[in-house]
């Protein structure tokens, strides 16, 4: 199953300990974290949601992922509102509904969130769910790379290397994908290969 940019999200551990196998797919280690999110914990339901999403744990179900996901969403968290996000962004478990990748990106956004700074520049940038905006988009890029953030000098790269927004700028585009690669970004030294740099 394709989900490019939850790579963003790390495989949290959840909560281990001796406790009862109260449910036939769920292993001891998961129990308690399944209380916690039935009892309405944001956190223990962000990560349920996560352990559905990445079969960490837990047989692999986007649809529960999406449900837990979304009741954390409710509540305010933040990291649950960009993964609820990305599902309505792939139509992963659910509609695929670009409108609400956007309204939950901006909540996530808004929260300081970083991978957000560059999910909802995307959408500004290919009109996903709002207006194309890709001033916006170049400048919600260059907020993540300004701290540190691999995607952002990844997609200030491509914005210059496609002229998106922007007059195309070799030299630029060439100098951000450089710096994405330094910081690890998996995709930075493909684009300079295609763009005839040779990459160590």
């Amino acid at each position: 199953m394709l989900k490019p940019c939850r790579s963003l999200l790390l495989a949290l551990a959840l909560l281990a300990g001796p406790v009862p196998q109260a449910v036939a797919d769920v292993p001891p280690a998961s129990a308690a974290t399944r209380r916690a999110a039935e009892a309405g914990d944001a956190e223990a339901q962000f990560r349920l949601g996560q352990a559905y999403d990445q079969g960490v744990l837990i047989r692999e179900n986007d649809k529960l992922a999406a449900k837990w996901y979304r009741r954390a969403a409710k509540q305010g968290h933040a990291q649950a509102q960009y993964a609820l996000g990305e599902l309505y962004r792939f139509g992963t478990g659910v509609t695929q509904n670009h409108a609400e990748t956007f309204r939950l990106m901006t909540l996530a956004y808004q929260q300081g969130l970083l991978p957000a700074r560059v999910a909802l520049g995307e959408c500004y940038l290919y009109g996903m769910g709002t207006p194309k905006d890709q001033t916006r988009a170049r400048a919600l890029f260059q907020e993540a790379a300004d701290l540190g953030y691999s995607d952002g000098y990844f997609y200030l790269g491509q914005v210059y290397r496609g002229g998106l927004g922007v007059p195309v700028d070799r030299d630029r585009a060439i100098a951000h994908f450089r710096r994405a690669l330094e910081i690890g970004h998996p995709e930075a030294a493909m684009a300079l290969r295609e763009m005839g740099v040779a990459v160590p």
